[in-house]
């Protein structure tokens, strides 16, 4: 397969003797026609924070504050009569994707329809495999993901059903226990007649459950249904269920005239301390008008006692059009316009694109320099954009996501001596393209601008580097991100200088001029110079210029290295390498998106390299 294409690459040494100037040793790699730098991606996801309750609280990594999102329609394939077009078509990844990065949501829902059409009981399987292409999208998107069951008849008689969930959840839950992003939803919504009775219908049923999924996941979150199509939680107030990390239920119709009375008792849950989360916000009271006085109530409501919330639902035609987000015959894989989506559509975008983050309280630690800061450590955070989270990276510790509308973080250094600093960035971005800059805390002063390349996923870590001049002294500094998707872990603050005498110094090596390959091939070039490139890289090949191939580096420190690549549809990376393999001097460098094999572009990156003749290497990931 025709990838990526490798021209040269080059190396420049910056240094303080003079300020600014770089001292290029040119390790011209020529674009390599066809390289297969696209290749096949490892796939890494970084873990999301865990949920558990304390108290009426649902805390996000032990810290106040709640999420919002969006619930997909049943998973059923044969829906209820009332349905006029079926909602599978919407369990896909790519809807998952959309929902994160132009919804902003933090958590998805699946809910299937017990005692109905479709059901387990006639398509284990099919519902199954819908369920989990969601939950493992989510997983990939790191974001929560909740797995819901509901009762067609309400009527929660029939042990034959409660027992087929309890196998479909423990199927689950011997899936994806380990992981932080699932959380259970049992028996949403039981219907207001007598047979649903808390203390001696409900809740022995809810029990049972609950104690099953125990059996497999010990400890994430379980949202228990409650009376009143889980409108009234106050009712299980006297006589709550017994375990760790469960909440009680709260479904919102925000049309619904019964509102006053549900709050109420939604109030009333809390005020004894019983943690809520809201399964549903829908306007379902069949109208196509979105009541906004009463719904902006209950939105005051939610948002003042941090309740997590979830809208209703991801659809395109069904009998009862308040509940539709989206209008008939929208596609089916996200990129909805706002014409696309209904009036309640519009109203739950909004709410949760909107939502209140998460902001943990943070001590401002100063860091010396050079030295690492740790992403987290930040003395302050503006916009709602920002997510602070678990690392799936090497050390552990948490990292800071950006989520597409921008973003500010500042942090407090000393700088111990003003002068010149190699800065390294530790970033993870599925998609790339966003921008990095670091400036100083009052935005006067640009210290560095980058481009955040595809890494391949957003648990896939990779450096991007830069130059800077610092001031001497205590100071802040801010981390700003205009717009865009991705990761950071730390960034890293390493001095600039020379050894000797810093001369300027290049060389260019052709990439074709190897020792040794593994696969690769090479072809006739239109780029500048003409001659030859080297292309069809493929996973694992790789080039060495070592032995008579090898490089006199003159000076210990800091070099840039220039590759000359061209790819017609970007996304590969490769690492920078001493020849053999180790070490490793740039991993996961990014090959954009130059639209033709023969369209060439520069690629640059910073390497800390020892003096001597030596060989290098690149090898395709």
């Amino acid at each position: 397969m025709k990838s990526n294409v490798l021209n040269t690459p080059v190396f420049s040494k910056p240094h303080t003797g003079d300020r600014g100037q770089i001292k290029s040793t040119s390790f011209i790699s020529k674009t390599i026609a066809g390289v297969a730098l696209a290749s096949v991606m490892t796939t890494a996801y970084a873990a999301v924070a865990p949920i558990s309750t304390q108290g009426n609280q649902v805390l996000i990594g032990g810290t106040s504050g709640s999420i919002a999102g969006m619930s997909l329609y049943y998973s059923n394939k044969d829906q209820p009569s009332s349905t006029s077009t079926q909602s599978d078509k919407f369990y896909n990844p790519s809807v998952v994707t959309w929902l994160k990065q132009d919804w902003h949501a933090n958590i998805v829902r699946v809910p299937i329809l017990m005692s109905a059409p479709g059901d387990i009981s006639t398509d284990r399987e099919g519902n199954l495999a819908r369920i989990k292409t969601v939950i493992d999208a989510a997983i990939a998107n790191d974001i929560y993901v909740v797995v819901a069951w509901e009762e067609l008849n309400h009527s929660l008689t029939t042990m034959t059903s409660i027992d087929a969930g309890i196998s479909f959840y423990q199927e689950i839950a011997r899936t994806y226990g380990t992981n932080n992003n699932i959380i259970y939803e049992v028996l949403h919504a039981p219907a207001p007649n007598p047979a649903v009775n808390w203390n001696n219908t409900l809740r022995p049923q809810l029990q049972k459950i609950v104690d099953a999924i125990r059996t497999l996941d010990p400890d994430n979150l379980i949202v228990a249904g409650t009376p009143n199509w889980s409108s009234y939680p106050g009712l299980a107030v006297e006589n709550p269920l017994t375990g760790i990390n469960i909440a009680y239920d709260l479904a919102i119709d925000a049309n619904s005239s019964d509102a006053n009375a549900s709050r109420d008792s939604a109030q009333n849950a809390l005020n004894s301390g019983l943690p809520l989360f809201v399964s549903e916000f829908n306007f379902r009271a069949n109208t196509l008008l979105v009541d906004v006085e009463k719904a902006n109530i209950w939105r005051e409501f939610i948002q003042s006692n941090k309740l997590n919330t979830i809208g209703f639902a991801i659809h395109d035609s069904f009998i009862e059009p308040g509940i539709n987000a989206l209008v008939s015959g929208a596609n089916g894989t996200g990129d909805w316009l706002d014409n696309d989506l209904t009036e309640s559509g519009s109203y739950l975008k909004n709410l949760i694109k909107t939502w209140p983050s998460i902001t943990p309280p943070k001590t401002c630690t100063e860091v010396s320099l050079p030295g690492i800061l740790q992403a987290e450590n930040h003395c302050s955070i503006t916009d709602t954009g920002i997510y602070v989270g678990p690392t799936s990276d090497v050390g552990g510790g948490d990292d800071v996501a950006f989520r597409g509308d921008g973003g500010r973080l500042t942090y407090a250094v000393k700088n111990l001596n003003a002068g010149d600093y190699l800065v390294t960035y530790r970033v993870a971005s599925a998609h790339g393209g966003a921008e990095v800059r670091l400036e100083n805390a009052d935005g006067t002063a640009l210290y560095s601008t980058k481009r955040v390349p595809m890494t391949g996923g957003w648990g896939v870590w990779a450096e991007i580097t830069d130059i800077v001049s610092l001031p001497a002294g205590a100071q802040k500094i801010a981390l700003k991100t205009p717009a865009g998707f991705y990761s950071i872990n730390w960034i890293r603050f390493d001095p600039i200088y020379c050894e000797v005498d810093c001369k300027p110094f290049t060389v260019t090596k052709q990439a074709e001029d190897w020792e040794v390959m593994r696969d690769v091939k090479t072809q006739n070039t239109t780029d500048i110079g003409g001659g030859l490139n080297v292309g069809w890289l493929d996973a694992g090949d790789w080039i060495s210029w070592g032995g008579s191939k090898s490089i006199n580096i003159p000076e210990a420190g800091f070099y840039r290295v220039d590759f000359r690549v061209a790819s017609l549809n970007g996304g590969g990376s490769f690492n920078f390498e001493k020849n053999g393999g180790s070490p490793v001097y740039a991993s996961n460098i990014s090959v954009p998106k130059t639209n033709g094999w023969q369209n060439w572009q520069t690629i640059s990156f910073i390497v800390k390299l020892n003096a001597g003749t030596q060989g290098f290497g690149m090898k395709v990931n």
